[in-house]
């Protein structure tokens, strides 16, 4: 694949069942799902008389209901209403003939029968009984009579079970147009017939009519229980999900966690809707690309669904879907497969050996995504077209869910050579997407960029160019929606390096050019600029602050009490637990929510490379800007080529050599690759280089393959920015050696940037800032991570003498570090002091006259705070933090650096407080969040 398509339609797929599987069966009897205005007991007491055709009894007891709910200044319109409809129809039925009154009580004797095929999954049976019941009471009551509209929805209920979707719709909005007319505007029973609507709208892919449905569904659950209610949770969460559906993952979020807030407040801890909302929340985060977030809590909702749910409810073979879908996504596809296997099996024991379902085509297509990337292509092949056999059975050809599993066929029958039926598949996926879903859907992007691999391989690089060109606008519209800042940088990779490539391969090296650069450094460009443009007023950076500082202070209370809670026997400290749990989804809704509105207030032109002049004028005669296009279009080679930009003229291509996938020698990228690693594990023994002799080689062999065939176009330079992507990502380019040993690095000054519009961006900031008369630093060092450093700072303090190296750690550190990382405090305590760094915050502060110096206790996570609360930090020209990182590759805002870890507040006690957690861990996240920098470095 060029960019991971068709993995994204694992998450696709699961989205599919989500909504319903929350919502969970429709009712197979007429009453409504809403809380009815009558007390339970009483409510059951007047069916109990009718379904016996005691209407006299049932009137009986309806008329001091009404009465009282008439006289309650308290009781609600639409409950008032629904009383003096309840009296009003016992009145008429016990006027009318005896024939007519013999009808009805025939047809609500049927109640039971109806509720009792439902519940015993007879749906077909229970939806003709209910048809019988609709049928007498339009027939005696007339069709635009309330209760015949409540016929009307219980029928079209039982056909949804029974999957007579078309039959149900149209059912449902002949109920919904009796109730409009005859029920007060905010009527519960309305809500439950938009949200019963919106349900088929999702079912067809259609989420732009599903929204306007459940938009009105919310108002009306608000405005009739109040902002603390499972119904607006119920509704919170439905329109979510439809929100995510349709690719506005920005907007579903806060939606998500608002419902989980509700859900965990009014419902008991362990309660099967909880872990609904959790699974709910997982596959946003995993569509949006965050697997590091999503995995935790799939794996919080598939243990509470195993536990409390029967032992093959489809909850949990659901969960074990959701979960192996994010492990294929990582690459773990042997870990996934035996979590599909045993899905399936739970799937075919609960519906049968030779069942045809959607919840079996689900997990058939999740499996075979599975067999596909571990290359067992056949079985593949045969499991999608099982699942889309069925798929299209029960919803038909034109629906998003159908087509999404004959996308994956296509990439399957592709990958196999059979070009022309794949091209025919791709026609047909494109065809419908568009048709269900619109012009501006991220999966029509995924859909054109597939289509255009399958055109490159036949040798039609002009179609595969107009297509990947439409798939690059459409995607810029979706990554919009997937959030702001961070959010983007998680999002599916973007078509415009294949594009890039197209152009290349026609000769079009203008044209390929911008295409490469908006590739990269996209997500840090919107920051930038978007600090730049946006213009706050008082109160929105009051609010942002506010949002940010407790968001902080919530999260190190919640870690605290967690790990406090595993001694606890008062149960006290689960309760506060539990609470400060609560806050924090809340502050978390409430900051997703603030940054969707600041996106869509002050809206920034994103996504723009500059323009190659503009990138010129940031150069000098002696500067050259450099970077590699690498894309594997996973089908026949890999192809990779250099680029150069200097202060005048075209940017300059090169052809490097491609190699064949298939080749048993380590291609250009796995020489990076290995060369990366090694140099990471030395730098993590750095006392242990030894094979110094390989690293040189590794060294050496990249210079000829990435650097030294784009010498002819680096002459005369003396400073190179180097753009790193793909294989060269990471490496140090300065430690490459030439044909005559030297290393990069002594023949030619070297710079890094994320991409050459950020370069460009921050150069033209710099030249428009005026020099400082006096440059200040803050400059921090040699923290102490146990008891022990704290004591040799004493006594190098009292003996007047200069720290000497540590002794006796540094065999520990790779594995001190990597506890560390997972939050190991034993690990963390034993991590080596770094006495040279107060040397090194010395030498650096003579260059910085009156720079302000952190060392020993005062190099502590409290001492940067307290800079961060004064605003002090934008002060500072150059920030040099001397202490060891931790560098969490899959979360990466989980990054930190290690403060001093002596003298910390007791976490505990700081909660009971009120007050922030201090654990020494300066994280990225916390950076990103609260440091207002205006630093050079």
């Amino acid at each position: 694949m060029v960019w991971g398509h068709v993995r994204v339609f694992l998450s696709c797929f699961f989205v599919f069942l989500l909504l319903f599987q929350f919502l969970g069966t429709s009712p197979a009897a007429p009453a409504a799902e809403y809380a009815g205005a009558l007390p339970d007991s009483l409510a059951a007491a007047i069916e109990e008389a009718r379904v016996a055709g005691h209407y006299a009894d049932a009137l009986a007891l309806a008329r001091p209901a009404r009465d009282e709910l008439q006289t309650d200044p308290s009781a609600q319109p639409w409950a008032v209403g629904d009383a003096g409809r309840l009296v009003d129809l016992f009145e008429r039925i016990l006027a009318l003939p005896a024939l007519a009154r013999q009808e009805l009580a025939a047809a609500d004797a049927l109640l039971p029968e109806i509720t009792r095929l439902g519940q015993e999954g007879d749906h077909a049976a229970a939806a003709d009984l209910a048809a019988r019941r609709h049928a007498a009471l339009e027939h005696q009551l007339g069709p635009a009579h309330p209760e015949v509209a409540d016929a009307a929805f219980a029928q079209g209920s039982c056909l949804v079970s029974a999957r007579d979707f078309p039959g149900a719709e149209g059912l449902f909005l002949a109920a919904l147009a009796v109730r409009r007319e005859v029920l007060e505007p905010e009527h519960p029973a309305i809500a439950e017939n938009l949200k019963e609507l919106a349900r088929l709208c999702y079912r067809k892919g259609d989420f732009k009519g599903a929204e306007p449905l459940l938009r009105e569904a919310l108002v009306i659950a608000r405005a009739v229980r109040g902002d603390e209610h499972l119904d607006t949770a119920k509704y919170l969460y439905d329109l979510g999900a439809v929100l995510m559906g349709g690719g506005h993952y920005a907007a579903a979020e806060p939606l998500f966690r608002q419902a989980l807030v509700l859900h965990r407040k009014l419902l008991q801890e362990d309660h099967p809707k909880i872990a609904h909302n959790l699974n709910a929340l997982g596959v946003l985060l995993k569509r949006k690309g965050d697997l590091e977030a999503a995995e935790p809590i799939y794996r919080q909702a598939l243990e509470m669904r195993r536990r409390l749910l029967p032992a093959d409810h489809p909850d949990i073979a659901w969960s074990l879907s959701n979960l192996a879908g994010l492990l294929c996504d990582r690459g773990d596809y042997t870990e996934a497969e035996p979590l599909l296997r045993q899905a399936l099996a739970m799937q075919k024991r609960r519906l049968g050996e030779d069942a045809e379902d959607l919840d079996i085509a689900q997990v058939l297509h999740n499996l075979a995504h599975s067999l596909r990337y571990q290359e067992r292509l056949d079985e593949a092949e045969e499991l999608f077209r099982e699942a889309l056999r069925m798929t299209r059975k029960i919803l038909g050809e034109d629906n998003q869910f159908t087509v999404g599993i004959l996308h994956s066929l296509a990439n399957v029958v592709l990958h196999q050579g059979e070009l022309a039926e794949a091209e025919q598949m791709f026609t047909a996926t494109l065809a419908s997407y568009r048709k269900v879903l619109g012009e501006e859907h991220q999966y029509v992007a995924w859909a054109l960029a597939d289509f255009a691999l399958c055109l490159q391989a036949q040798g039609d690089l002009v179609r595969a160019e107009q297509l990947l060109a439409e798939a690059s606008s459409i995607f810029e519209t979706a990554r919009l929606r997937a959030g702001s800042g961070f959010a983007r940088s998680t999002f599916q990779a973007s078509p415009y390096s294949q594009l890039a490539a197209v152009r290349l391969l026609q000769g079009e090296d203008a044209e390929a050019w911008p295409a490469a650069e908006r590739a990269l450094g996209r997500s840090l460009a919107d920051l930038l600029m978007a600090a730049g443009q946006r213009s706050l007023t008082a109160a929105e950076v009051a609010r942002e602050d506010s949002l940010q500082r407790t968001l902080g202070r919530l999260e190190g209370q919640l870690a605290a009490l967690q790990k406090a809670s595993l001694t606890d026997t008062t149960g006290q400290t689960r309760l506060s637990f539990k609470e400060t749990r609560s806050r924090l989804l809340a502050t978390e809704a409430a900051w997703a929510e603030f940054e969707r509105e600041i996106a869509a207030r002050y809206p920034v032109t994103e996504g723009q490379a500059f323009p190659l002049e503009r990138i010129q004028r940031s150069l000098s005669p002696t500067t050259a800007l450099v970077g590699w296009l690498h894309v594997g279009t996973d089908l026949e080679r890999i192809s990779s080529w250099g680029y150069i930009i200097r202060q005048e003229g075209p940017v300059h291509w090169v052809a490097l050599e491609p190699s064949l996938i298939e080749a048993e020698e380590p291609t250009p990228a796995d020489l990076a690759t290995d060369l990366r690693e090694t140099l990471t594990t030395a730098g993590s023994w750095p006392f242990r280089v030894t094979d110094v002799t390989r690293i040189t080689d590794q060294a050496h062999r990249i210079w000829n393959l990435w650097l030294e065939p784009l010498l002819p176009h680096l002459a005369g330079a003396a400073h190179l920015v180097v753009v790193p992507s793909g294989p060269m990502l990471g490496v140090p380019v300065e430690a490459l050696v030439d044909d005559e040993e030297r290393f990069v690095g002594d023949r030619l000054a070297i710079s890094y940037a994320p991409s050459a519009t950020v370069f460009t961006w921050l150069w033209e900031q710099a030249a428009a800032r005026p020099a400082p008369r006096t440059r200040r630093a803050l400059l921090l060092g040699d923290p102490p991570f146990a008891a022990e450093h704290l004591s040799a700072m004493e006594r190098e303090r009292n003996e007047d003498r200069q720290p000497t190296g540590a002794k006796g750690n540094e065999d520990n550190l790779a594995h001190n570090l990597r506890g560390a990382l997972a939050g190991d405090e034993e690990a963390l305590a034993g991590l080596p002091r770094l006495p040279r760094t107060r040397d090194e915050v010395q030498r650096v502060a003579a260059v910085f006259p009156g720079a302000t110096k952190l060392l020993g206790p005062q190099a502590s996570e409290q001492e940067i705070f307290r800079l961060v609360e004064a605003d002090k930090l934008r002060e500072f020209d150059f920030i040099h933090l001397a202490t060891h990182a931790l560098v969490d590759d899959e979360g990466p805002e989980r990054s930190a650096l290690i403060l001093s870890r002596t003298n910390l507040p007791d976490p505990l006690e700081a909660t009971v407080a009120g007050e922030r957690i201090f654990d020494g861990l300066l994280t990225m996240k916390e950076i990103v969040r609260t440091w207002q920098l205006d630093a050079e470095l």
